[in-house]
C-alpha cells in the first residue's frame, strides 16, 4: 500500500490522492465481479503479470459458464492460465461442497457457490437458486480488498458494508433521444466518478438511475436523458436531447462533469455540459465537458473525455454522425436524407444510435447512448439509454 491514513476533515495532497488511486487500480487488477446485468459468468478486470517469467496482458473479459448443480451445490474454481486464458475447475456437488485444487501453473482469481437451478452469479448471496461469488482467492491482494462491488441499473439503496475503509463512485447520466422531422440526434449521458472515505457516506444512500429520454413518435425534438445520483455525493449529468423542428436539426450536448448537456433548438446546438473547471470552454469537447451537439448543416457530433459525446447535427443535404467519449455515452446519429448516419463509441460507456431516414432511428445502449435521429418519414427517433452507478468499497 502506498497510501497513507486520511481522517475526516484533512486536507489530501496531490500525492496522497494519485497514490490513493494508484492503490485502488492496484487492487482491481483481475478483479471478479457479476455482470451488470447477471448471468452465469463473471467478469474479470483486466490485468498485467507473469506467469512462469511469461508476461501476460490480460484485456479484461468474461469467464467461462457456471453450469447449475443437479442435486447439491458445488464450489468451482475461476483461474487464469499462462496464455492468459480464464479457467473454470468445477468442484464436486455435496451438501457440504470443497473446492477444488489450483491446477498448477495458473492465478487464482475466485471461488463460484453455485446452487441447483440457479441463472445468474452474484457478487454476494442472494438466497436460493441464485450463485454468488464465495471468496476472492487473488494471491496479491488482502483478503477483503474489494469485500463489496454494487452494480445499480434501476432506482436502489446502496448498503455501507462493513469494514470499509474506503469507497470509488463511478455514475453515467442518461443519454437523450434523437429529433423527428431531420433531427439532430441525441446527446450522451456523461461520466463522473469519486473517491471518498467510507466513513463519511450514510448507512445507507439513495441511488437514483437516470431515465433516457424516450424516442419520438411526432415531428418534434427528442427528450433529454436525466441525470443519475449517488446521495448528495455525486451526479452523472445526462445528455440533451436532438432537434426535432425541421429544416437542419442540431444535436443534443453530451452530459459533463458539473452539468447536464442542452437540447438541440433550431439553428442553436445543444453545448456539451460544462467541465470541472467551468472559467473557459476550452476544454468541453476534449476533457471532462461534454461534447457539443453538431450544428444544423450536418456537422459531427463533439467528442469528449469523461462528458458525453454531442449528438450528431442533421440536414437537408447531408448529416453528421454522433460524437464519441472514453467513458461517457457515445452521441446519437443525425439525420441524413435517404440514408443513415452512425452513432458516437465509448469504450467504457454504450453507444450511441445511429440514425435512419426512413425507418426509425437506433436507441443508444447502456450506460448513457444517446439516440439517433430521423426524418419525417420515419416511424421514430432512437430513445437514449438509461444511466448505471458502479459502487466499490473495500
Amino acid at each position: 500500500m502506498r497510501s497513507s491514513q486520511i481522517n475526516a476533515g484533512d486536507t489530501g495532497t496531490i500525492g496522497q490522492y494519485n497514490n490513493l488511486r494508484d492503490d485502488a487500480k492496484a487492487s482491481s487488477w483481475l478483479l471478479p465481479h457479476q455482470q451488470s446485468t447477471p448471468n452465469l459468468t463473471v467478469y474479470v478486470e483486466a490485468a498485467s503479470f507473469y506467469i512462469n517469467k511469461t508476461f501476460i496482458e490480460f484485456a479484461g473479459g468474461n469467464s467461462p459458464s457456471f453450469t447449475a448443480p443437479t442435486t447439491n451445490p458445488r464450489i468451482d474454481l475461476l483461474t487464469i492460465n499462462a496464455s492468459g486464458v480464464l479457467v473454470r475447475t468445477a468442484g464436486t456437488e455435496a451438501a457440504s461442497p470443497v473446492a477444488p485444487v489450483v491446477p498448477d501453473s495458473q492465478i487464482p482469481i475466485c471461488q463460484i457457490y453455485n446452487r441447483v437451478s440457479q441463472t445468474q452469479i452474484y457478487d454476494t448471496d442472494q438466497g436460493a437458486g441464485k450463485g454468488y461469488i464465495l471468496k476472492d482467492t487473488r494471491p496479491f491482494v488482502q483478503t477483503n480488498i474489494y469485500p463489496d462491488v454494487q452494480t445499480f441499473t434501476a432506482n436502489g439503496t446502496w448498503t455501507k458494508p462493513a469494514g470499509a475503509k474506503f469507497t470509488l463512485i463511478r455514475a453515467w447520466g442518461a443519454g437523450g433521444s434523437g429529433g423527428k422531422n431531420q433531427g439532430g440526434g441525441g446527446g450522451g449521458g456523461g461520466y463522473s466518478e469519486r473517491y471518498i472515505l467510507t466513513s463519511l457516506l450514510g448507512a445507507t444512500e439513495t441511488v437514483t438511475i437516470g431515465v433516457g429520454g424516450p424516442a419520438k413518435t411526432t415531428n418534434g425534438t427528442g427528450t433529454a436523458g436525466t441525470n443519475s445520483t449517488f446521495g448528495s455525493w455525486l451526479t452523472g449529468y445526462g445528455g440533451g436531447a436532438g432537434d426535432g423542428t425541421g429544416g437542419n436539426g442540431t444535436g443534443g450536448g453530451g452530459g459533463g462533469a458539473m452539468g447536464a448537456g442542452a437540447n438541440g433548438a433550431g439553428s442553436t446546438t445543444g453545448n456539451g455540459g460544462k467541465p470541472i473547471t467551468a472559467t473557459t470552454d476550452a476544454l468541453t469537447n476534449t476533457g471532462n465537458g461534454g461534447g457539443n451537439g453538431g450544428s444544423g448543416n450536418g456537422s459531427n457530433g463533439g467528442n469528449s473525455f469523461n462528458g458525453g459525446g454531442g449528438g450528431g447535427g442533421g440536414g437537408n443535404t447531408t448529416g453528421g454522425t454522433g460524437g464519441n467519449s472514453f467513458n461517457g455515452g457515445g452521441g446519437g446519429g443525425g439525420f441524413k436524407p435517404g440514408s443513415t448516419n452512425a452513432g458516437g463509441t465509448s469504450v467504457n460507456g454504450g453507444a450511441g444510435g445511429a440514425s435512419n431516414a426512413a425507418t426509425s432511428g437506433v436507441d443508444g445502449s447502456a450506460p448513457g447512448g444517446g439516440g439517433g435521429a430521423t426524418g419525417s418519414a420515419g416511424a421514430q427517433s432512437g430513445a437514449g439509454a438509461r444511466g448505471e452507478i458502479h459502487v466499490y468499497s473495500w
